[in-house]
């Protein structure tokens, strides 16, 4: 059985210092995240469903990695 390991979102301030670097720029935080886990869970839906173009530069970019939407 294979496993992904990831966590609920992945764009935290509170994270900076303790995960990310702290002088990391916000628009860096996805792909230090991705060479660290392998999936990330979305709550994107819960505001609106996120465009085609959205999903897709996001998913292009870390192709090797799993990204799961949660629609509420």
């Amino acid at each position: 059985m294979k496993s992904w390991v990831g966590t609920s979102g992945f764009q935290y301030a509170e994270w900076k210092g303790k995960f990310y670097p702290e002088d990391l720029p916000a628009a860096r935080m996805l792909p230090f995240y991705a060479e660290h886990f392998s999936t990330t869970e979305i709550n994107y839906t819960f505001h609106r469903i996120p465009a085609a173009k959205t999903i897709e530069a996001c998913l292009g970019e870390h192709a090797q990695h799993r990204a799961v939407l949660r629609q509420h």
